[in-house]
């Protein structure tokens, strides 16, 4: 009786080892699709579907450029080229589907909105020294002094009331740069107003003089089509939903492909590289939250890098439902962390293979 417990036992304890390495056609492939870039272009970074001009496209910016490319999404060549005005390149944009589109400008502190039929621009943010007083007066941790300045990243969502802004947060500041995502709502032309509770880490991130060093990266979130934010951490099993900026649920999600999160390290251990380093190849993280508003699921992302170039990079996409539950999880190989949602299904990106095209995999979502 006893060797038959134990062997079960064991048995459990296989499966949930190998649990995460099980492959469930949650994401059924369809197709690949190859958007050809303009001769001596660079490989597409940030790329958003959306619709324009009354048809679905997929829109393009390439890496340490200012250009915009507008392609169909069957593929192909583009059909449009766009000029951002910028001073410098941009790290990615959004496309509001009428006629907007928002970006930063890299080492900038402001938010820019350019009308692409009327040619208009506009500040809608500028992050001036005053504004980060303003905000240290009022209690807020934004960071530490010029790392803070240059830590504007991209607009990850806007419109006329309101624009998410993320932040990139350095190595050397992580203990203080407590707002991750920054969320400003634009009221009449006047000063932006930072809302500072939905960007911030959890308390888990911190103890006394310890910190998780803000981990891979910033913050992600989506918003659904009732406008709740949800917000979910590189190190953090919980996912949060804000209401009008109030924090109304938290709730447990987590990856059957991390087995544990990275431990609290001193706070002058930040400044390690090598050990910041190893850290990033050690412990896979959480690396994005998006919405499907044809499908009404969420799709939560794990990803774990390989130092050794021989290993292929590993990516799990969890389904979640209206709700956030877990309704499963897939494994994938070398795929860029961002899936691009669109009406047929999930586009994920392939690895550059300098043929001066972008390949895109197409997955359709089988139904639950």
């Amino acid at each position: 009786m006893n060797n038959h417990i134990h062997l079960l036992v064991c048995l459990g304890l296989i499966m949930l080892c190998t649990s995460c390495k099980q492959s469930h056609d949650y994401f059924e492939f369809d197709k690949s699709i190859y958007l050809e870039r303009e001769k001596g272009c660079n490989e597409y970074g940030y790329m958003q579907c959306c619709h324009y001009q009354g048809q679905e496209v997929l829109i393009a910016n390439p890496k340490h450029s200012t250009a915009l490319y507008i392609h169909k999404i069957d593929g192909g060549k583009y059909i449009q080229k766009l000029h951002l005005p910028s001073y410098q390149s941009i790290r990615g944009f959004y496309y509001d589907n009428d006629s907007s589109i928002y970006y930063c400008p890299n080492y900038s502190t402001e938010v820019l909105r350019y009308n692409i039929f009327s040619q208009k621009l506009d500040t809608i943010v500028n992050m001036t020294l005053d504004l980060v007083v303003q905000y240290i007066q009022e209690g807020i941790n934004v960071g530490c002094g010029v790392e803070f300045m240059c830590g504007m990243s991209t607009p990850l969502w806007a419109n006329d009331s309101q624009i998410i802004v993320g932040n990139v947060v350095h190595q050397d500041c992580a203990k203080d740069a407590q707002i991750p995502l920054y969320v400003f709502m634009l009221e009449n032309n006047k000063t932006p107003r930072l809302i500072t509770n939905i960007g911030k880490f959890p308390q888990s991130y911190f103890e006394k003089g310890k910190t998780i060093a803000p981990f891979n990266g910033c913050a992600m979130y989506c918003i659904n089509d009732e406008g709740q934010i949800i917000v979910s951490h590189t190190a953090d099993h919980n996912l949060y939903v804000f209401q009008n900026s109030v924090l109304t649920k938290t709730i447990e999600c987590k990856s059957r492909c991390i087995e544990r999160l990275p431990p609290l390290i001193k706070d002058k251990d930040v400044i390690n590289s090598k050990l910041m380093e190893k850290r990033e190849f050690e412990f896979p993280f959480y690396s994005g939250i998006f919405y499907d508003n044809y499908r009404k699921n969420y799709y939560r992302l794990t990803t774990h890098l390989h130092q050794d170039s021989q290993k292929q990079d590993e990516c799990s996409i969890m389904i979640l439902d209206e709700e956030l539950k877990i309704l499963g999880e897939q494994l994938f190989k070398n795929i860029g962390v961002a899936p691009i949602v669109c009406i047929d299904g999930v586009l994920l990106v392939r690895p550059d293979d300098y043929s001066g095209k972008t390949k895109l995999d197409l997955y359709r979502i089988k139904k639950q």
